[in-house]
């Protein structure tokens, strides 16, 4: 692969218009505000062989000059797969010549697409022809999405990375962007259920909809391995239905509302224990590690769940408490597990501190 990239690292303002690449480039990174002329000399000369292109920051002519040629006529990528806007969203709203907007195809065979900041246009032109072909999307979902509906979600049938955020052009949310957002999100995780390996969702999402999205008539994942859902506080029996309905999962990234279990008796945690390491088990047959932020903070409790979680779920083997130093929380999970009511089940239990 031929690959140039050009960054604000260095004083590009004579030399990157002299620059002269070399036919054939296969992936490019534009790392900087790029003005109009070069955009086309260097995009548009290689948009038939190029493979991938990153994008940082663009004004809005220059983000036009990625679609339209000198001639007004339509640039096609017919090699590229993956296309990358990062950081920084293009300032302002390019305006495309009206043929451009409805009936352009830049793009056939992109397999992923990344857009960090906000959907960048108000029309379906970044995916127009790809929709079935697109394994990885990671959008951030703002007004231009919402009120144009951009193509038919139910077409994105082979994605395997999806990741959705939010971004709103003003704040607060209204009942009705969440809605058609959720609905959104629900259409392309129905869509790509059977293909789906990861899966972020975003924090602006209430419990119920997340559950509606994850655990939803719709929505029998048969290949779902990574589950990031995190700041939506989610108490430990939905855990539970999430992993009873998730039983291929591998990695969980949740934030954890506990109640304080200080006035429970020994006795009492004694029986949660052997609930959970009889009645419950196995859990997840899958589950190997688990990210966990709390909405309380109540680190004796975390613990005890974590704990509590591994004797459900055999293969478990990471617990990482992100509100905590790793060493502190990994020394506590030693102590409590030698101590009642864990002790008795030490020997499945090492294996977290191994």
């Amino acid at each position: 692969m031929r690959s140039v990239k050009l960054t604000s690292d260095s004083n590009f303002s004579s030399e990157f218009s002299q620059f002269n690449v070399s036919p054939g480039i296969t992936s490019l990174e534009l790392d900087y505000i790029v003005p109009v002329s070069q955009v086309r000399n260097l995009v548009q000369k290689h948009s038939s062989t190029l493979k991938v292109l990153r994008i940082k920051t663009l004004l809005p002519a220059a983000a036009c000059a990625l679609f339209v040629d000198d001639n007004g006529q339509p640039v096609v990528y017919k090699c590229l797969q993956k296309l990358q806007f990062s950081q920084h969203r293009i300032y302002g709203i390019p305006r495309l010549p009206s043929h451009i907007e409805q009936l352009s195809v830049p793009f056939p065979n992109l397999k992923s697409l990344i857009v960090e900041r906000a959907y960048l246009f108000s029309t379906d032109l970044l995916f127009r022809g790809n929709l079935a072909k697109m394994q990885r999307l990671h959008l951030n979902i703002d007004t231009n999405f919402i009120e144009n509906r951009l193509f038919s979600l139910d077409s994105l049938t082979q994605v395997r990375d999806l990741s959705l955020e939010i971004n709103p052009l003003a704040y607060p949310l209204s009942d009705e962007f969440i809605s058609v957002a959720t609905q959104a999100a629900l259409a392309i995780v129905s869509a790509s259920r059977n293909s789906l390996r990861s899966l972020s969702l975003p924090s602006e999402f209430s419990k119920p909809m997340l559950f509606q999205i994850l655990a939803g008539e719709n929505t029998d994942f048969t290949s779902l391995n990574v589950l990031n859902i995190n700041k939506v506080a989610l108490d430990v029996s939905d855990i539970i239905s999430l992993l009873t309905k998730l039983d291929r999962l591998q990695h969980l990234s949740c934030m954890v509302s506990i109640p304080d279990s200080g006035g429970c008796s020994e006795s009492a945690l004694e029986q949660i224990t052997d609930y959970y390491s009889n009645t419950l088990y196995p859990l997840s047959q899958t589950l190997s590690s688990w990210k966990i932020q709390s909405s309380n903070h109540l680190l004796n409790d975390i613990v005890s769940i974590s704990l509590l979680l591994a004797l459900a779920c055999p293969r478990l083997t990471s617990i990482y408490y992100l509100d905590q130093p790793r060493c502190h929380f990994d020394s506590l999970v030693r102590e409590r597990i030698v101590n009642k009511p864990f002790n008795r089940y030490s020997n499945r239990l090492c294996r977290l501190v191994q």
